[in-house]
């Protein structure tokens, strides 16, 4: 009777230990998804329309013409803020993944002050669309999440410290180009 026992429990614990193994097996093999960290357009030269929205203004639309940019199809485009705004579109990198601690205060500013960015093809097809929130305490990046996506990043630019909010966060009259006479020589 002792061994019929001892035989069933054995029994019950390695059909226990398969059905744990099975069920592992269908779990995903990591939570890691690779999309979410997609940023950038490798091609400035794709870029044809730049949008920038913000709670509570009205939104920036950049469009490019032949030789320079058109801010709300009406003002052209100051070329320096334009050609650093391509840079960081096109070469921007991850700089650290933020703890997960700081989540709730960083999707706070994702909402209070998030930019929401997005760039377009020749034939408007979206080729990236992220927001940007603030900066990081220490002024070393920016957070920043693909629209779709909660896991949030902080970017910075290759070799240069500091936030990426500025690139972006422009008036009006920043964005209006400063040339009073063009002159072909």
């Amino acid at each position: 009777m002792n061994k019929i026992l001892l035989l069933v429990i054995l029994l019950l614990l390695l059909s226990a230990g398969l059905f744990f193994a099975l069920k592992q097996d269908d779990a995903p093999k990591t939570s890691v998804i690779l999309e979410d960290r997609e940023f950038v357009v490798e091609d400035p030269d794709e870029i044809n329309i730049v949008t920038i929205e913000t709670k509570g203004y009205p939104m920036k639309h950049l469009s490019r013409q032949k030789d320079y940019w058109l801010f709300n199809n009406s003002q052209v485009v100051e070329p320096n803020i334009m050609r650093n705004m391509l840079n960081v579109l096109s070469r921007m990198r991850i700089n650290y993944i933020p703890p997960r601690s700081s989540y709730p205060k960083i999707n706070e500013g994702f909402e209070k002050i998030g930019l929401t960015i997005k760039t377009y093809d020749k034939r408007g097809n979206v080729l990236k669309e992220f927001v940007m929130g603030g900066n990081t305490q220490s002024e070393d990046g920016t957070f920043c999440k693909r629209v779709g996506y909660t896991q949030p990043y902080v970017m910075s630019m290759p070799h240069t410290e500091g936030g990426l909010r500025a690139y972006f966060n422009q008036s009006q009259e920043q964005l209006r180009s400063k040339t009073i006479f063009d002159i072909d020589h």
